[in-house]
């Protein structure tokens, strides 16, 4: 079944406009009629006290009716003029002078009004405008100000509720981020340390254990240990000084050369004053995996990885090369160097380089370049 769609729920800006006037009317309409009634009930009812015998209720009602019905139609235009001239802190004192002068021509205008109606009912003329000379000027003027005012504070009010709407939805969006945060780290630290890695690490510890290898076996697995704990440790730190990384590389590397023996040869060239750049954490990680991988696996022969900063020029240059096979005719980057690539264009933008490249030698070369930091920690 179709259902009419509850327009009051609809956000302001986006009701028909057919929808906003008829409401404007019946809530102008409501409140002065209720007015008009309040007048006429306390003039009907002062009479009556008084005393008088031909008190009429119509005739207190088409009083109080005229008497409210300026009012009733000046609205509308207060409010359109309390809009264009709101007030604030720095001009409010030219704002007010500004209202005041509107106020009191609104008054006067009434002044006119009621001579036009009085003169219309055949009333004493003289009488009724030293009434409002006297009586209703300064009322009209009270009336322009809580007209005017009720405006500004039901304005104020809206607006006092519009940013505790965007303050509330500010703090969801926040929730929402650092959740996407977490789950991006969580996200990371699975493409970083790959599945691939990890299977063939405790594949490697089952034949250990199969073999009656029991200290390796449980050297590996505390290598594992030492290397999770670390990769966690570090997992909500975007940047780390580099002897950190290396720090981490050397437990990887170590679990590695158990599983390879003598085929893997690591060699790290790292100056001292260099150790405490900064760079995003596990960034040599995939380097190396990609290396050992696509390198020193395929082949039964011994291979060589060497990794190497340097720095030139302001820019530090970080290089893992080794002597393997070399990279296939079809080559495209994994999920590790895929990963590489967006971190560093989202970290440096166009201040870094990142290249893959076959080596005349033989083998593959990894080389980033990025902005010289230094952890001064």
């Amino acid at each position: 079944m179709l259902h009419a769609p509850n327009l009051t729920d609809t956000p302001r800006a986006e009701r028909p406009f057919w929808f906003r006037l008829g409401r404007g009317v019946l809530l102008l309409v409501g409140f002065w009629g209720v007015v008009v009634l309040f007048d006429a009930g306390q003039r009907f009812m002062a009479l009556e006290a008084k005393g008088y015998e031909d008190a009429d209720w119509t005739t207190e009602f088409v009083t109080s009716l005229h008497l409210w019905v300026y009012w009733a139609v000046m609205t509308p235009l207060l409010l359109a003029l309390a809009r264009r001239w709101p007030l604030d802190r720095v001009r409010w004192k030219q704002q007010v002078l500004l209202h005041l002068g509107i106020a009191s021509a609104v008054a006067l205008l009434h002044m006119v009004y009621f001579h036009l109606v009085n003169k219309y009912l055949g009333c004493e003329e003289l009488q009724w405008l030293k009434s409002l000379f006297f009586v209703r000027l300064h009322i009209d003027i009270g009336l322009y100000a809580a007209i005017v005012g009720g405006y500004y504070a039901l304005d104020n009010y809206r607006q006092f509720q519009l940013r505790e709407r965007e303050a509330a939805e500010l703090a969801v969006r926040a929730q929402q981020l650092e959740a996407q945060l977490a789950q991006a780290q969580v996200q990371a630290l699975k493409m970083q340390l790959h599945p691939h890695f990890l299977f063939n690490t405790l594949n490697a510890i089952a034949v250990l254990v199969r073999e009656q290898q029991g200290p390796d076996a449980v050297r590996m697995l505390t290598r594992l240990s030492d290397l999770l704990r670390l990769t966690l440790e570090n997992g909500g730190r975007q940047y780390i000084p580099l002897w950190q990384e290396l720090a981490w590389l050397e437990r990887y590397l170590a679990i590695e050369q158990v599983r390879f023996g003598d085929r893997l040869q690591v060699s790290v060239a790292v100056p001292k004053a260099l150790k405490q750049a900064l760079v995003p954490a596990l960034i040599l990680q995939p380097l190396v995996e990609n290396a050992i991988r696509h390198g020193i696996a395929p082949t039964a022969e011994a291979g060589a990885i060497t990794i190497e900063a340097t720095a030139h020029d302001g820019q530090l240059r970080l290089t893992v090369a080794d002597d393997g096979v070399g990279l296939p005719a079809t080559w495209e980057d994994g999920i590790g160097l895929a990963n590489t690539r967006a971190r560093l264009t989202r970290s440096y933008g166009s201040q870094h380089a990142f290249s893959v490249q076959r080596r005349a030698e033989g083998g593959t070369r990894a080389e980033i370049s990025l902005p010289l930091q230094s952890d001064d920690a």
